[in-house]
């Protein structure tokens, strides 16, 4: 195209070890399974060709990408992503008209939560690098943010033809969306394909696991991966995290809570997640039936202490798209569950049960902390009633 014979014309640099410094840093920063690691490896790699070369555009787009993935995988409290977009805006300063500096302004505009106007830059970004199957990702990722199903499967397909080597895109543009949808066979079918092209991605075999237990209700598959794999599984947490809700799931108070040796101690993190010891620690002791040492973990009894907490999450902007709010509205759910408001929990579930979501039915029915309105009648009905639909 027009487009993409513009960009073959631009010389990104006349300095060869600038480009070479480039080149190792693209080569990590698209390893599969986006581990901290090799992104890491990448920034240095980006820092290192810009400071060989202060005007190579191309880098410092490749760096505001670099940042702003490290940013939003593994350190969402730092200045990444003030980074990434300083970087982003110094490629498109240096060169206006090369596509990958408006790729990673609009990537930028993503991490900042701006889904709409990354799409848009993305797909007139596009136009012009039609053969890039990276970018047509990029494009499958917006549209899943803005709940655009249809149209964020069109894009994995463009993007899995340009190149049917990618594991990231069969694992977590067509696998997660998948499941998100609950169609776990198709979800299933599809990490599968990721692992048949990159084996050791334990992060994809964990979620693998993820999806027996929201389809089946089943741990045996999360068990293996837990004996079997390392102690962390990249953006996924820690096998200590995965442990520790197992053993919730699977009602054993002690073992969670010598899993958590001292909880006040204990944080557990991973994309998206903020998890204190004190809090499993509170929900063995729950289970223990001792609701006195649950008491000194987390405040009991506030409900409408309880009822603003959930109210707040609504206000989040994340709760404006529904694969960001999926998530809220199950906090909403369990919040009303522990405070004994069936009514309420139920309002927020069903629509999560029924429709585009990582909340399922056969997962709510192992989780304790729905066992405050666990013999309700609707919620039993409720449960009863996505047993056939689930998968």
């Amino acid at each position: 195209s027009e487009g993409e014979a513009r960009a073959i014309a631009l010389e990104p640099t006349q300095d060869p070890e600038a480009y070479r410094l480039y080149l190792q840093g693209e080569e990590y920063r698209l390893r599969p399974g986006y581990t901290e690691q090799n992104l890491e490896i990448a920034h240095q790699f980006f820092e290192r060709a810009i400071a060989q070369d202060s005007s190579f555009a191309l880098a410092y787009a490749s760096l505001a990408e670099v940042q702003g993935a490290i940013y939003w995988m593994y350190h969402p409290y730092s200045a990444r992503l003030e980074r990434s977009r300083e970087a982003a805006e110094e490629a498109v300063r240096l060169a206006p008209d090369l596509p990958q500096a408006r790729w990673a302004l609009g990537v930028v505009h993503y991490r900042e939560g701006d889904y709409a106007r990354a799409l848009e830059e993305l797909k007139s970004v596009a136009e012009e690098l039609p053969g890039s199957a990276e970018l047509w990702g990029r494009v499958g990722y917006a549209h899943r943010r803005l709940g655009n199903w249809d149209e964020t499967l069109a894009a994995f397909e463009t993007a899995a033809a340009l190149d049917p080597r990618d594991a990231d895109l069969f694992a977590d543009l067509l696998g997660s969306t998948l499941r998100f949808l609950h169609r776990y066979p198709d979800a299933i079918e599809a990490k599968n394909r990721a692992l048949g092209l990159a084996p050791d991605l334990w992060g994809v075999r964990l979620g693998e696991a993820l999806i027996y237990l929201h389809w089946r209700g089943t741990l045996d598959s999360l068990r293996s991966v837990l004996e079997q794999g390392p102690e962390a599984y990249g953006m996924s947490g820690t096998r200590d995290l995965w442990r520790a809700r197992m053993a919730l799931w699977e009602r054993e108070p002690d073992t969670l809570l010598a899993l958590l040796g001292a909880p006040e101690e204990v944080t557990f993190e991973a994309h998206g997640v903020y998890e204190p010891g004190l809090l499993y620690a509170a929900w063995a002791h729950q289970l223990r039936g001792q609701e006195d040492a649950a008491a000194q973990a987390f405040a009991l009894g506030q409900v409408r202490a309880a009822r603003l907490e959930a109210d707040w999450l609504t206000r989040s902007r994340m709760y404006r798209y529904t694969y960001d709010s999926s998530s809220l509205s199950e906090a909403r759910a369990m919040i009303f569950a522990q405070a004994g408001l069936a009514e309420e929990a139920l309002a927020e579930l069903e629509p999560l049960f029924a429709g585009p979501s990582w909340t399922s039915a056969a997962e709510v029915r192992l989780d304790p902390r729905y066992d405050p309105i666990r013999d309700h009648p609707r919620f039993q009905a409720m449960l009863e009633q996505y047993r056939d639909d689930e998968g």
